[in-house]
């Protein structure tokens, strides 16, 4: 999972070790090779479905093992112990089966780096990871060892996992600072079948006496193994550098593992301790727990400078940010292409296609280049609320329209005053008014206007003052002479009467 020269590539046969019908697995569509072991390789791939692509990468059975029982037995067990791993420290997996005839699991994508690879480079470019650094990290790597360790099966039954590889190429850390152990391809349970009992397995530099000998291992083979990655911590050089495995094999089970004082004579005298006891021969002598060991190498870092998660992620983005530069451009290349075939399958199906490839964009492009998402289609049907709501206007304006006010008690409706309109003749000379009731001459009250509205609970009212120019429109004797017949006028065919009511003239009608 960390960057190799041949990731930076385009998708080709040099770069993924595949001729172009070879890349596809089933609905996974292949990028380039991460790495190979002896049985299985593991592929940078895409998830491709519903328009979304998803970064994951596919570790896939060799074809020549797929027949071989031994091989498939043993990449089966890895599958189904992966799959009941979850935690914050273990690379997750998602999915196992067969795809396009090949057997294989699918896991999370990390970027990042291995911490053989942080440490090689680190040196070679003059920048080596501080000591308080590789503790955190293997006090994390020890968190979700534990996990592992103490994790049940489905039926609560403990499955006394062993992870067997520890190594620092299985400690993963990404560049924001998560520990992550990768790898438990020949984890062993006591629920497994173990078709290759009695072989030895694992990288000969980091394995337990018992593991070499071929005898039955339990969790404290881990803890030796992490011995090892502490013991370079402590000496400031790899435990066994440059020596033979033969010769390795020959020592470590005799028990002859050096002190780190006798490589770094300046090693504090606690961190030696710790060391020596995780790398005991006898493995009663060493820690009973992965727990236990993180306590103790927690317990000395405290004296040391903290650390936190985001100055190993910022420590790790540094060092390699010309890599994963290189990276991130390869990916994006390759994907592009494949969001443009799903715009064209879209497009088959009636859904809007974008114009040009710039409405195709990358989520979250400073910080997760894992999904590549299709703009949305255009939602038509918006346009069809239109007529639904024009009728809705029409229908409000209408009420308003033919709106009439209810009366108070003593005055007549406008289909009153109609009703008791005479059917024919000419208009007599008796003014066509409705006369209100003589008010006292002082003093003169202010007019209110009175609005009055139908409601399903009732009648419900509010009195306003009406503006000073009302009071001059309300009709009254004085103003009306009652002896001298005229033609009124309809020009202003409302008045308000003495409650403040507008009314219409009955002879405007």
């Amino acid at each position: 999972m960390g960057v190799r020269a041949s990731d930076n590539e385009r998708s080709s046969p040099t770069a993924t070790g595949l001729e172009p019908s070879e890349r596809h697995v089933g609905k996974y569509r292949i990028l380039s090779e991460l790495g190979r072991g002896g049985t299985a390789t593991a592929y940078l791939a895409v998830a491709r479905g519903q328009g979304v692509h998803k970064l994951v990468v596919l570790k896939a059975l060799l074809p020549e093992f797929a027949a071989d029982p031994v091989a498939l037995s043993m990449f089966l067990d890895e599958a189904r112990l992966a799959a009941q791993l979850n935690h914050a420290n273990i690379v997750q997996t998602y999915e196992i089966g067969s795809e396009g005839g090949r057997n294989v699991i699918v896991m999370e994508y990390l970027e990042g780096q291995s911490l053989s690879r942080i440490l090689r480079y680190g040196e070679r470019s003059g920048e080596p990871m501080p000591i308080a650094m590789q503790l955190r990290i293997l006090a994390t790597a020890l968190e979700g060892l534990h996990y592992a360790h103490e994790l049940p099966g489905y039926d609560g039954t403990p499955l006394l996992l062993v992870h067997r590889d520890v190594s620092p190429q299985n400690v993963f850390v990404t560049y924001d600072g998560q520990v992550k152990l990768l790898d438990f391809g020949i984890a062993q349970a006591v629920t497994s079948s173990d078709p290759g009992a009695g072989l030895i397995k694992g990288k000969i530099a980091y394995m337990a006496p018992e593991q070499m000998l071929g005898e039955s291992v339990d969790r404290r083979a881990d803890v030796f193994s992490v011995g090892c990655m502490l013991w370079a911590v402590a000496a400031g050089s790899k435990l066994w550098n440059d020596t033979p495995e033969a010769q390795i094999v020959r020592r470590v089970t005799r028990g002859e593992i050096p002190s780190p004082k006798s490589v770094n004579p300046h090693c504090p005298e606690e961190l030696e301790r710790i060391t020596l006891r995780a790398l005991a021969f006898d493995p009663g002598e060493r820690y009973a727990t992965a727990l236990d060991m993180q306590t103790d190498i927690e317990r000395y870092a405290e004296a040391l400078t903290p650390i936190k998660q985001r100055e190993i992620g910022r420590f790790v983005s540094h060092l390699f940010s010309s890599a994963r530069a290189k990276l991130r451009d390869s990916i994006e290349r390759q994907v592009a292409p494949l969001a443009a075939e799903d715009s064209a399958e879209y497009s088959l199906t009636g859904m809007r296609v974008p114009s040009d490839t710039s409405e195709l964009r990358l989520i979250d492009r400073a910080r997760d280049r894992s999904t590549v998402r299709i703009a949305a289609p255009q939602r038509r049907w918006l346009r069809w609320l239109g007529a639904p709501l024009l009728l809705i206007l029409v229908g409000v304006f209408t009420w308003f329209a033919t709106y009439e006010p209810v009366p108070r008690s003593g005055t007549k409706t406008l289909s009153e005053v109609r009703a008791a309109r005479p059917a024919t003749g000419p208009a007599t000379a008796e003014p066509h008014a409705v006369h209100l009731p003589s008010a006292a001459p002082e003093p003169q009250p202010q007019p209110t206007v009175r609005a009055v509205a139908k409601f399903p609970g009732g009648l419900r009212q509010r009195r306003l003052a009406a503006p000073a120019s009302a009071a001059a429109a309300l009709p009254s004797a004085e103003a009306t002479p009652r002896a001298t017949p005229r033609t009124p006028s309809c020009d202003t065919p409302f008045f308000l009467d003495a409650e403040g009511i507008k009314r219409v003239r009955p002879e405007c009608l």
